[in-house]
């Protein structure tokens, strides 16, 4: 639900504990988000709590030799994502901070023309070796006229001519912005025979990934070979089917290594009743299902392993908004384990989340949270 007017949620975890029939409610950690006036979001700030006692006493030697509490402040920063987008106010890239001025991984990500997101990289800059962000503009006008020339040749067909336009648009934007700001942006290149392309994908400036192509008579591209920079992490493709609803997600590692894979399926009324995790070799891994029931204004999930021996079970409590307010998870064993309730304003924001640990009752058998998560609009 897209928070028109807000420009600042801050999300507290608080744990609860009981000692003696005394209830005391901690706070852990807090999450800031700031959004844009357009209601996107522009940094999202995870600051911690409840810090280690070495960092709360220090032992002083001399006259007063001892452990003393120092001054500490009551939060400490953990870690920071900061958001991009492009003049469509579309989601280019994410980047996640651990301090300040380091950077761990940038993540960016590629939509089709209905807005669907069709890719997702990230990568670790610092580990990155095929630097382009230097790269002359007068090279990349060279390059971008060798490509248009090959283009306009009778061999290539409607895609190619579409990816000319797209090199077109990303070389103006370089241009536009200056060298250092690429962005993303995909390079096309045919050696002299026009019988082998070369497509190079880059993140800011650092090409991550080449795709060798051969080009048979019929004009079909036949993938000879990839590489994949090292600082490359992961990256997911994704794809629809004819009804728009996603079909499948395919996700590789480091130096391109399988990790895994996910199919959806749905029901006629376009709901997701199953999702199937696949292991890097393509082996059924587990299964996620999904039963509804209408009448009963609830959800049932199911976890099952390629067996289809149960790992979990949750029943979900829906409202007329079909928005959750209350989730319980069973074991295995169909034991309830954990309940989750769901709170929200008149609004339709979510302003509280309590946690309980259905396993540990309290005083007279009453359950008591764990942790409560508390929502906070400004």
């Amino acid at each position: 639900m897209a928070l028109t007017g807000v420009r600042t949620k801050t999300v507290k975890t608080y744990s609860i504990t009981q000692n003696f029939g005394t209830e005391t409610r901690e706070l852990e950690q807090s999450t800031v988000v700031r959004y844009s006036s357009g209601g996107q979001t522009l940094d999202s700030t995870l600051y911690v709590h409840n810090i280690p006692l070495n960092s709360k006493y220090v032992y002083v030697s001399g006259p007063r030799e001892g452990v003393r509490l120092i001054r500490t402040p009551n939060q400490h920063f953990l870690m920071q994502f900061k958001y991009e987008y492009d003049l469509s106010r579309q989601l280019v890239s994410k980047a996640l901070h651990t301090h300040p001025d380091s950077l761990k991984w940038k993540e960016f990500y590629k939509f089709d023309e209905f807005g669907r997101l069709r890719k997702k990289t990230r990568f670790d800059p610092s580990k990155a070796i095929n630097n382009e962000k230097n790269i002359p503009i007068d090279n990349l006008d060279n390059l971008v006229e060798n490509l248009q020339e090959a283009m306009m040749t009778e061999s290539r067909d409607a895609e190619d001519e579409a990816a000319a336009r797209i090199q077109e648009e990303i070389t103006a934007k370089i241009k536009e912005k200056g060298p250092r700001q690429l962005g993303w942006g995909e390079v096309f290149s045919y050696d002299q025979t026009g019988l082998i392309l070369e497509h190079k994908e880059l993140y800011d400036g650092f090409v991550i990934e080449i795709t060798t192509y051969r080009i048979d008579s019929l004009g079909v591209r036949n993938k000879e070979q990839e590489y994949f920079d090292p600082s490359l992490m992961s990256r997911t493709t994704y794809a629809y089917n004819p009804s728009g609803s996603l079909k499948e997600e395919i996700s590789i590692g480091q130096f391109g290594r399988a990790i895994k894979s996910k199919s959806y399926e749905y029901d006629l009324y376009g709901r997701n009743i199953k999702v199937n995790t696949f292991q890097s070799d393509g082996t059924l891994m587990k299964t996620l299902s999904r039963i509804y029931h209408d009448t009963e204004s609830r959800i049932t999930e199911i976890l099952a392993d390629s067996s289809k021996k149960l790992i979990f079970r949750k029943e979900i409590r829906v409202d007329q908004y079909q928005r959750h307010i209350v989730e319980a998870h069973f074991d295995d064993k169909s034991h309830l384990i954990q309940k989750r309730t769901l709170t929200y304003d008149l609004k339709g924001w979510l302003i509280q989340i309590n946690d309980y640990d259905m396993l540990r009752p309290g005083k007279d058998d009453e359950i008591i949270p764990i942790s409560v998560i508390t929502y906070e609009y400004e």
